[in-house]
C-alpha cells in the first residue's frame, strides 16, 4: 500500500531488514533523493554501560541495536553537502530498567557508527526515529523525565541538537496510548549535527496522522 502511493511521487521505497525476532519489525526510507544502500551495525555492546542511570542490577549482558539502518546522501545545502542518515527504532518501555539499559547500549551502538561513518567522514549528520525515550532538556507536554542517558548521548556527549526544541511545548508529543492510561508524551526525535541548524526552515508533528500510535515528526529543510 505505502508503495503503491508514493511510487507516483517519485519515492524510492528501501527497506531494512531488522534482527528483531520478537516483533519481525523491519526498517524503511522512503526517498526521492538517490541514497547509498541502507547498511546497519551487527556489533554487540555490553549493558548497563558505565555510569548508567537505569537502575538495572541484573546479570552483565550485550545487546546489539537490532532495527536501524544508516546510508550516506547528499543535501543540497551550501553548494552540496553528504550527510549521514540514521534511522532507528529502539528497545520499547522507557522506564523498565531493563529495557532502559539495552537502550543505552543500543544508543553506544549508533553513536560507533556516526562517528565513523559521519564526523570522522566530515559529514552532516540526521539521526531519526522511534526512540522510546525521552529528553530531558526538551521537555514534552507532559514533563516526561527520562530514566536513561540515551537522548543526553546524542546531545550532550556528541553535540547533536533535537529540531523539536524549535516547537512549543505544548506541542511536543509523538504518541498518546489509545486507552488514555498513559499521558502524551515525545517518543520520536529528529537530531541534527550543527552544521544543519541554519537549514531548518520548519518542524511540526502532524497531529491528525493516525496511521499509527505515533505521530509523524517533520522537519523541513531549506535547500540551495
Amino acid at each position: 500500500h505505502i508503495v503503491a502511493s508514493v511510487a507516483p511521487q517519485g519515492y524510492g521505497v528501501f527497506v531494512q531488514a531488522s534482527k528483531d525476532s520478537a516483533t519481525r519489525q523491519n526498517v524503511a526510507l522512503l526517498s526521492r533523493l538517490p541514497a547509498q544502500r541502507l547498511q546497519r551495525s551487527d556489533v554487540y555492546h555490553a549493558f548497563p554501560v558505565l555510569n548508567s542511570s537505569c537502575g538495572f542490577h541484573g546479570a552483565r549482558s550485550r545487546t546489539s541495536c537490532s532495527k536501524h539502518f544508516w546510508t550516506v546522501f547528499r543535501l543540497g545545502i551550501r553548494g552540496g553537502v553528504e550527510v549521514l542518515l540514521v534511522g532507528v527504532h529502539l528497545k520499547a518501555v522507557p522506564n523498565a530498567p531493563r529495557s532502559c539499559a539495552q537502550r543505552e547500549a543500543q544508543a553506544r551502538v549508533l553513536s560507533d557508527i556516526v562517528r565513523e561513518h559521519g564526523f570522522q567522514a566530515s559529514r552532516e549528520i540526521i539521526i531519526a526515529g522511534d526512540f522510546n525515550d525521552f529528553d530531558a532538556s526538551n521537555l514534552d507536554l507532559s514533563g516526561s523525565l527520562p530514566v536513561s542517558t540515551v537522548l543526553h548521548h546524542f546531545i550532550v556527549d556528541l553535540g547533536l541538537e533535537a529540531v523539536s526544541r524549535s516547537l512549543a511545548r505544548a506541542d511536543r508529543y509523538t504518541w498518546e496510548s489509545r486507552q488514555g492510561e498513559h499521558p502524551p508524551a515525545m517518543l520520536d526525535h529528529i537530531l541534527i549535527s550543527q552544521g544543519l541548524r541554519d537549514a531548518v526552515e520548519r518542524v511540526w508533528i502532524d497531529h491528525s496522522s493516525r496511521a499509527s500510535d505515533h505521530f509523524p515528526l517533520v522537519v523541513d529543510f531549506r535547500l540551495q
